[in-house]
């Protein structure tokens, strides 16, 4: 099904926002480029993407300037041959998808500023998640749902623990794997992922019971870019279980996953999620052909948030 939409305007937003008209023209080139931008539910993040927005154009109608699109079904969706408990969806028209994975110089926080009753509560947060260590970035985001459950980004850069074991197969796979990078994360990885793992708790500390909704637990997000980008997502992080999470033994079975996909397809991005016994549980992942493959159990979940938010 294709219909067209309205993206943004020139005119402010329910969070307050206002999107000048070279915004709007800068959208338009960007979307109906060659990288497709993908199609979400409600912007959650951990659901896999409906389809792509595309035909984008500016209408203009007196002092109301609007950015609108169409947006597009995958095409097909079948079980995966190899695994039935995966499904798979894509586009007649192959075309990949645009994705924030570009490596950063420094470890970056991000918070959505809907989710803090007041400008000041915010304010005094990031400046309390400032002081955990002040060669990490804090900046903020903002989500475009009516009511977003409380989120915390983390993209991480290489030097730290979680990207320094990550690194290894998230640029590169198979035997191009350099042993001495090999050996160093073996001596250095659980310091560096203890290290990860405490400034994690920090930010849980400083953020417990203060973002809004409070009837909803935080969802944190780890990033790691390159190519695969990795996202490792944990809902109201459990410190045992973040731990075992975050160790090497689980890590590397993140590894072996992202290894038997990628001999098979060229995955862009992948994304896990923390069960309740400390595993890392695929979600989904996206391939450069803008194809998506997910659990079916994920597939299902987002299938039902479509039906309820289409509702008349």
């Amino acid at each position: 099904m294709e219909k067209r939409i309205v993206l943004s305007s020139n005119h402010r937003d329910r969070q307050g926002d206002v999107m000048a008209k070279e915004a709007l023209e800068d959208a338009v080139v960007q979307i109906n480029g060659d990288l497709k931008l993908p199609w979400t539910v409600e912007h959650k993040r951990y659901l896999p993407p409906i389809g792509r927005i595309v035909n984008a154009l500016i209408v203009e109608n007196g002092d109301h300037i609007l950015l609108t699109a169409e947006t597009e079904n995958f095409s097909v969706r079948e079980e995966l041959d190899w695994n039935s408990a995966l499904y798979i969806e894509r586009f007649n028209e192959p075309a990949p998808f645009i994705l924030d994975n570009a490596p950063v110089d420094k470890t970056t926080v991000s918070l959505d500023r809907s989710n803090f009753q007041s400008v000041e509560e915010y304010k005094a947060i990031i400046q309390e998640i400032s002081q955990l260590d002040d060669e990490v970035k804090v900046s903020s985001f903002m989500r475009k749902s009516l009511i977003p459950y409380p989120e915390i980004v983390i993209k991480v850069a290489e030097i730290w623990g979680l990207a320094h074991v990550l690194k290894p197969f998230a640029d590169k796979f198979g035997e191009k794997i350099a042993e001495k990078f090999a050996e160093d994360v073996y001596d250095g990885g659980k310091e560096q992922l203890k290290k990860f793992l405490n400034y994690v708790l920090g930010i849980v500390k400083v953020t417990r019971g203060r973002l809004i909704p409070k009837t909803r637990t935080t969802v944190f997000v780890f990033q790691v870019p390159g190519t695969p980008f990795v996202e490792l997502i944990v809902d109201d992080p459990d410190p045992l279980l973040l731990a075992k999470g975050l160790s090497q033994e689980e890590l590397n079975k993140v590894k072996e996953v992202i290894e038997t996909f990628n001999l098979r397809y060229p995955v862009t991005k992948i994304q896990f999620i923390l069960d309740n016994s400390g595993k890392w549980k695929l979600t989904f992942l996206l391939t450069a052909t803008g194809n998506v493959i997910g659990d079916k159990a994920v597939f299902k979940a987002r299938d039902l948030l479509v039906s309820e938010v289409t509702l008349p």
